[in-house]
């Protein structure tokens, strides 16, 4: 088996924590250290956490990062990471900004960094099980989703969940987007709900909704074909399918490993120097210039 790759995480708030709960025992990766800005948690003597990049690369020498912080830190961040390793894992979305998810294509591009942007639903099993089932040759006539939230109050989780949804109609229409229409509900500054319509260039109809009214919380989707429709529930993990013959329950895996495809992902694009699946810079700049 060949050697782990040494890895370190930047940002240890709760996606930090996630994926340090699946690197500390990953069969890809080894985590050698952490780095938080003004940390004092203690994550024992194997996870050493730092509060300067320079001084984690020089002591810990990681071969690739997961950088988990907020978006308006991606682009600093990458900065700094780019004279000390050419793999670099991004949680989404990148950057806050079209301009500034340009520049950081431009400063990876130039330095020859492979760079993945962390859309994790992709590895989600419904969204893998939709894949395998539309590879059989589906014709997509419209797709439909709906995300609600339970009043988070993170103040970005409606404009983060329309990117992730928005990703996911590109993966599973393969095509790209011809034109969109929004409209959002904002309160106070705050995004409590949004409404896409959207066509592809291969003729599919889709909506999207996220709201942060709901009372519980929910991803679904719903996509009609030529040979039936699929219900899709992202939380849950449940897909079934109904046809002119009825109702057909889909093969699921029932746990979500989606963390754990990504890092296996990554792993797979720091050896190959393709993204293996992963969104790339490219995807994430798309992705913002359709909805800018």
């Amino acid at each position: 088996m060949a050697m782990k790759k040494k890895i370190a995480i930047i940002g240890m708030g709760e996606l930090g924590q996630k994926h340090f709960s699946e690197l500390r025992r990953s069969d890809y990766f080894e985590l050698v250290a952490l780095y938080h800005k003004g940390s004092s948690e203690n994550f024992g003597p194997r996870y050493p956490i730092f509060d300067n990049l320079t001084d984690l690369f020089n002591v810990a020498k990681p071969d690739a990062v997961v950088i988990t912080a907020p978006p308006p830190s991606h682009k600093e961040l990458i900065l700094k990471c780019l004279p000390f390793t050419k793999n670099i894992f991004v949680e989404s979305p990148l950057a806050q900004s079209l301009a500034e998810a340009r520049e950081i294509n431009y400063a990876v591009t130039t330095n020859g960094t492979r760079l993945a942007v962390g859309y994790s639903d992709r590895y989600n099993p419904v969204i893998v099980s939709l894949l395998r089932e539309l590879a059989k040759g589906d014709k997509i006539f419209s797709m439909s989703f709906v995300s609600g939230f339970a009043n988070d109050d993170r103040a970005d989780i409606v404009a983060n969940a329309l990117f992730r949804d928005i990703d996911l109609v590109r993966l599973l229409s393969h095509s790209e987007i011809a034109c969109i229409e929004l409209s959002k509900n904002i309160s106070k500054e705050r995004t409590l709900a949004a409404c896409a319509t959207l066509h592809t260039k291969s003729g599919c109809y889709c909506t999207l909704m996220q709201s942060n009214l709901y009372p519980i919380r929910r991803h679904g989707i719903e996509i009609c074909t030529d040979s039936g429709v699929y219900f899709g529930d992202l939380i849950s993990i449940t897909l079934f399918k109904i046809t002119p013959d009825g109702r057909v329950n889909l093969r699921v895996d029932r746990d979500d490993f989606s963390l754990r495809r990504e890092h296996e992902a990554f792993c797979a694009m720091c050896d190959s120097s393709t993204n293996a699946g992963l969104a790339s810079v490219e995807d994430a700049i798309k992705i913002r210039e359709i909805i800018s």
